[in-house]
């Protein structure tokens, strides 16, 4: 990996700011004053709670509402670097202009600092800007990326992994989480490719919302009337009443690539995808309900049976019969109703297809772009603490996860902490005190 850093380059850089509102833009709730002659001391005491009270959940409701700025920046490294056919045909096909890179992507170099270049570097000064706010990061497969923004625009790479991580720990005091990581020992998804991610994190915010439970929300600032050059990308979420069982990839469910790429005749689709396990899910909700309705019966029917031995046996022998038909009819009706969510479900089938063929031209727009990943990578982190974690504790409430990257086909994540048997490097403890020293 240290050598794929050194001679290949980074081509756009995205960042997407998240900014929790704070306890001072709250309503406040002020408990109105009460004559303590006139008013019993249990009543003063049920005010304060039910002040406190809505205090928690005006301060809740506060830290799950975000303001969010995402910034995408083309770059041009200024020394040579190799590139791979199969990667400029991948950026082509994600709509990548080489065009607009080669006239105006922001120049950067690699390695130490030069003499005289640090300050006119922008990207390097931006990155030294953001280790001196200690703000907390998030990555997805965040790996890759930081073993690329040390080499690009920090300092030459160490010689083993146990300096690197010490080194990163220096450069991040507030904290590093992968969403990736988090997508798959914290809330357990079928996948943790970022697309999925997000679009599942979207899908369970919105039923949340339905159902009137714990959600957040994003706000945008408006740019049109100061600039020009803003990308308006749509990024709502509308949950769809189709839930067809129509053909998907399974590599790219699983995994989020597909060899055949877009000349594959399956449906890539996340959205299909995600209905048809958002389907299977509750079919097999209905069948463990099924059962739990069938075992319930049974036991009442032989508490039944108990009670009543007493009884004649003309009753006795006519019992079980009208139980039988009870439950055969109950199995029936249940039966009638799977059938016709069925036929529903077969009745879509060609109209979700038809979907499938329409968005198939453009379903890899928008996406794989610096900053809408960092924006899916935000979106995915907001879910994770509004539904596993609370704001503004430390860490996000999420101690367990922070300062652990996701290592592919391991059971656990790699920890960035630093050790007392490797030191920091001679380039990261130079770097890090001109940086503090500004």
């Amino acid at each position: 990996m240290c050598a794929v850093a050194r001679t290949r380059s980074i081509i756009a850089f995205g960042i997407s700011c998240f900014q929790a509102k704070t306890m001072q833009s709250c309503p406040s709730v002020e408990t109105s004053t009460v004559n303590s002659n006139l008013v019993d001391s249990e009543d003063v005491e049920a005010s304060h709670d039910v002040g406190d009270v809505m205090l928690q959940e005006a301060a809740k409701a506060a830290a799950n509402e975000f303001t969010v700025q995402t910034f995408s920046i083309t770059v041009l490294c200024s020394e040579s670097y190799v590139v791979e056919p199969e990667a400029l045909q991948f950026l082509v096909s994600h709509g990548f202009n080489f065009n607009q890179q080669c006239a105006a992507g922001v120049p950067y170099y690699r390695g130490n600092d030069r003499d005289g270049e640090d300050e006119v570097c922008l990207l390097r000064f931006f990155l030294a800007e953001l280790i001196r706010s200690e703000r907390p990061l998030v990555f997805h497969n965040g790996m890759v990326d930081l073993i690329f923004l040390y080499q690009n625009l920090y300092a030459d790479l160490p010689p083993t992994l146990a300096v690197f991580i010490s080194d990163v720990f220096e450069m991040f005091p507030a904290g590093i989480f992968d969403t990736k990581h988090m997508a798959e020992f914290c809330s357990r998804f079928p996948a943790s490719f970022l697309e999925y991610v997000y679009k599942k994190c979207q899908r369970e915010n919105f039923l949340d919302v339905k159902n009137s439970e714990q959600q957040f929300s994003l706000h945008f600032h408006d740019y049109r009337h100061y600039v020009d050059c803003i990308e308006y990308i749509p990024c709502g979420f509308h949950m769809e009443t189709t839930r067809a069982q129509t053909t998907f990839c399974t590599n790219f469910a699983a995994h989020g690539w597909c060899k055949n790429g877009v000349a594959c005749s399956l449906t890539h689709d996340l959205d299909i995808i995600l209905d048809n396990e958002q389907f299977v899910t509750e079919k097999k909700k209905r069948r463990r309900a099924r059962k739990t309705a069938k075992k319930r019966r049974a036991s009442s029917e032989s508490l039944q049976d108990h009670a009543g031995q007493g009884d004649m046996d003309t009753l006795q022998t006519d019992s079980p019969v009208v139980n039988e038909m009870n439950v055969s009819l109950g199995d029936k009706s249940e039966m009638d109703a799977d059938a016709g969510n069925d036929a529903k479900v077969k009745l879509n089938v060609e109209d979700c297809r038809a979907r499938a063929c329409d968005e198939s031209p453009s379903k890899h727009s928008g996406i794989h772009r610096a900053g809408f990943d960092a924006f899916m990578t935000g979106l995915s982190m907001a879910r994770f603490v509004c539904k596993y974690g609370a704001l503004p504790k430390q860490h996000f409430g999420l101690a367990e996860y922070v300062n652990k990257l996701c290592l592919s086909g391991k059971d656990m994540g790699l920890l960035i902490s630093k050790s007392s048997f490797a030191k920091t490097s001679i380039d990261h403890r130079n770097k890090l005190a001109t940086i503090k020293s500004k």
